[in-house]
């Protein structure tokens, strides 16, 4: 594993906001034909409290999502589970830790300004961490493939431990990983790795298939205040 790239984190951030756009819009459209109150027509006018109340429920969506996938066997949220990357902690993560980190980045996503120095910030940080990274002390890595075949003979002096820590690895997934090298060479096919990108993809295309729902079941509001506006 190695740090992720900046642009793969934001493709990564750009998947999550459609994603949870999506799933939100998929609750309230639900919610709407239960009969209950969802001021999507007040948002649309841009009625202050209407819009203060969507993006506090949006926010609280974004951020209950964020604290199960993160705290999940994942450590990845269905963005960064597309392109292969997952949140490294540097000490014994909790879900408290990813209540820290998800707070601050909802906060910073909903005052829509802040992501851009968020960004701006890790540029500059050596591990790459935004704010909401630093806060919680962990590291956004990209998932590598190894190539190494199987083999019989295990090197008896080399303990698995001390590698470890030699190696600096701290996630159970990187620890897996070595404890087949240690008893694998290198050369060959590639070794079989667990992706789940195509879990993430799923959720993407159900929260654009919400998306989708969301817009035709308003269309006649959304058409309506649309063209009072342009008038």
């Amino acid at each position: 594993m190695e740090v992720s790239k900046l642009s793969r984190r934001f493709w990564a951030y750009f998947f999550d906001i459609i994603i949870v756009t999506g799933v939100y819009t998929g609750i309230v459209t639900v919610l709407h034909m239960l009969g209950r109150d969802i001021p999507i027509k007040g948002f649309l006018e841009r009625d202050v409290n209407d819009v203060a109340l969507v993006y506090l429920t949006i926010g609280l969506v974004y951020l209950f999502y964020e604290i199960v996938f993160l705290s999940s066997k994942f450590s990845s949220t269905p963005g960064k589970l597309i392109l292969n990357l997952e949140v490294v902690s540097c000490k014994k993560s909790s879900v408290f830790d990813a209540l820290i980190r998800s707070s601050i980045k909802v906060l910073a996503t909903l005052t829509q300004i802040v992501p851009v120095v968020f960004f701006i910030i890790s540029i500059f940080t050596k591990n790459k961490q935004a704010v909401h990274d630093i806060a919680s002390d962990t590291i956004v890595m990209q998932k590598k493939k190894r190539k190494v075949v199987r083999s019989n003979n295990v090197n008896p002096n080399v303990n698995l431990f001390e590698e470890m820590k030699r190696r600096g690895l701290r996630t159970y997934s990187e620890q897996v990983a070595l404890a087949k090298e240690l008893n694998c060479y290198r050369g060959g096919k590639p070794a079989n790795s667990s992706s789940y990108a195509w879990l993430g993809v799923l959720i993407f295309v159900f929260s654009i298939a919400c998306g989708i729902f969301f817009i035709s079941f308003f269309y006649p509001d959304i058409k309506s205040i649309t063209s009072v506006v342009s008038m």
